[in-house]
């Protein structure tokens, strides 16, 4: 008797964020485990893919990392079409990043499949000693928008796995109760502590002067 191989989860992802915020090297922490402080500039869009096995279930992401540039933006639309999840990234230590989030998620709202999952990710965690966005403008946004937050670092790795594997479990399961969606959901649901994170930015803050 043959037994058979379980079902491979197949589904696609689309990283998106202005230029230079280390989409692409949140890509290749996670694909290959490596990291490079001289990652040029992805143009139009970049490909990959990586199956995982998270418990019982195997996981085959295809990964598209958009070029955060003004001149390919309007490109963005085609490749959200058939995406099952967004992730959004910005630079904790580049506020303009995070300023263009409004603006990513407008297009977002207008070209993406509704229901798609959505993740904002804060990356560039190993250099919070020198943030321009607070925790709180984070938690205000994220509780306003009622979207899922990661802090990560493409550098250290911090994060970066669990960003995906959070989209793994999510995805077949968008429809639940507590999973934030672009077409709704229940309470914000933030996947790093953002109370924590206040605490140790006004200790850092006492600490310093």
């Amino acid at each position: 008797m043959t037994l058979r191989p379980p079902d491979k989860k197949e589904f696609k992802v689309c990283l998106f964020g202005d230029s230079s915020v280390g989409k692409t090297s949140i890509v290749r922490r996670f694909v290959q485990n490596t990291f490079s402080e001289f990652q040029a500039a992805s143009i139009g869009a970049a490909y990959t893919e990586k199956s995982i096995k998270i418990e019982d279930e195997t996981y085959k992401i295809q990964i598209w990392d958009l070029a955060g540039q003004e001149t390919f933006k309007n490109l963005a639309p085609m490749y959200y079409r058939g995406a099952a999840a967004a992730i959004l990234a910005f630079d904790i230590t580049y506020k303009n990043s995070f300023i263009s989030v409004d603006s990513w998620m407008s297009e977002l709202n207008k070209n993406a499949p509704e229901g798609i999952v959505l993740v904002l990710v804060g990356n560039k965690a190993d250099s919070a000693n020198i943030r321009q966005v607070s925790v709180e403008d984070i938690q205000s946004y994220t509780t306003k928008h009622n979207i899922i937050y990661f802090e990560a670092s493409a550098k250290s790795g911090e994060n970066v796995e669990e960003i995906f594997h959070f989209v793994c479990k999510s995805v077949p399961d968008k429809r639940r109760k507590n999973l934030m969606t672009l077409s709704g959901g229940s309470k914000p649901l933030n996947r790093i502590n953002l109370n924590d994170l206040c605490e140790t930015e006004i200790r850092n803050k006492k600490r310093c002067c």
